[in-house]
């Protein structure tokens, strides 16, 4: 699911940078391309904001900390930049590096990479752990 939210931020964006040149004729082919799932959930509301995004769920008391860690924990093999994180939760690009760096300061997520090339993943040591309780 998060993986659609996040094509179709994509393809809003793209949508809305080719705007004035977009007709429904190559609305049309783009439909009928590999983008056409993600394209057909698209509502005309979406279409109008000025800024897509889609969003990571966060429960009502659950801190956004929480719910970074809800996404590495689903995807415990797969390594995010702060972008995405930028991406699916409105953050501001610093809010998203400082928690991120912070994380892995505590040792919950493991940092590879250097600026723009950074990527963080779960911590082998909580991968480990989930295994044994399991």
């Amino acid at each position: 699911m998060l993986a659609m939210e996040a094509r179709q931020a994509a393809l809003l964006t793209a949508l809305h940078r080719m705007s004035p040149r977009l007709t429904l004729a190559r609305l049309d082919l783009l439909l009928r391309d590999c983008y056409g799932e993600a394209l057909a959930k698209i509502t005309v509301t979406q279409l109008g904001e000025a800024t897509p995004r889609a969003s990571i769920w966060r429960g009502p008391n659950q801190s956004l900390e929480d719910a970074v860690m809800q996404v590495f924990r689903a995807r415990p093999n797969e390594a995010f930049s702060s972008g995405f994180f930028i991406r699916h939760t409105g953050l501001r690009r610093r809010t998203a590096q400082s928690l991120l760096a912070d994380l892995a300061d505590r040792g919950w997520l493991e940092r590879e990479g250097k600026t723009s090339g950074t990527r963080y993943r779960l911590a082998a040591r909580l991968i480990a752990s989930r295994a044994i309780a399991q």
